[in-house]
């Protein structure tokens, strides 16, 4: 594990969020790589898409029991089952991020656990070295892997559910199903918010800086609707 000089370790530990380093495990994610390396070609694609598809249909056609259930997880017994399936998927999804980036030769330089007001909710692989890599398309996988094993899980998740009988493993099932949706929504495909989405529609339209852009557009606009047309022009980044 690298150790950490005392600046470094603080920068870690904010007010509101801490990461808290457990190593690189480049050797871990590079033999997950060559292992699998199946899983993450074509075929693992053409395998993925129908496991999405089998999971969609099973949702749909299942719906009614699907929602009858659902009032029974947002209740105060069932935080740690939302908890624990939060966390899974989190670490699934890092998971994949770090195993992507070995095969494409991009070194994982850090792996930690992320805490948000000194509770565990999630983690985080450091492969900012992606930037080297040319090809923007294998840029995009880096960034897409983590979601598409977010979204394999949950279709999973959706097909052990149905078959599941009532009990604490339906419950968790639920849950997970849930999770990975709402973070998949909410967070990891969202433009507006710098995580995996924002990377790859920066990868997909060739704009960097694609964000400090958009939060220039939006305030001149509101300039100009509040000043006329005394916004300022927009400046060049090329």
């Amino acid at each position: 594990v690298r150790e950490l000089s005392p600046k470094a370790l603080r920068s870690r530990l904010g007010v509101v969020s801490q990461r808290i380093p457990l190593g690189a495990w480049n050797g871990l994610y590079a033999w997950a790589a060559r292992a699998f390396s199946w899983a993450f070609g074509p075929l693992g694609t053409v395998l993925w898409l129908a496991l999405l598809t089998a999971g969609a249909a099973t949702i749909i056609g299942s719906w009614s029991a699907f929602r009858a259930e659902l009032g029974g997880l947002f209740t105060a017994s069932s935080a740690l089952l939302f908890l624990g399936a939060w966390l899974t998927s989190k670490l699934w999804h890092e998971l994949h991020h770090g195993i992507v980036a070995r095969r494409y030769g991009v070194e994982v330089r850090e792996t930690g656990i992320l805490m948000i007001l000194f509770l565990p909710l999630g983690a985080y692989v450091d492969v900012s070295g992606v930037w080297r890599v040319r090809e923007a398309w294998l840029r995009l996988h880096i960034s897409a892997a983590g979601l598409m094993g977010e979204a394999g899980r949950g279709a999973r998740a959706i097909l052990l559910w149905a078959e599941a009988e009532p009990g604490l493993w339906r419950a968790f099932l639920q849950a997970l199903i849930v999770t990975t949706t709402l973070s998949a929504v909410l967070f990891n495909i969202n433009p507006l918010m710098r995580f995996d989405g924002y990377h790859a529609l920066v990868d997909l339209l060739g704009l960097p800086n694609l964000y400090q852009r958009g939060a220039e557009a939006a305030s001149r606009r509101v300039l100009g609707w509040t000043c006329g047309d005394a916004a300022p022009p927009p400046r060049d980044r090329r």
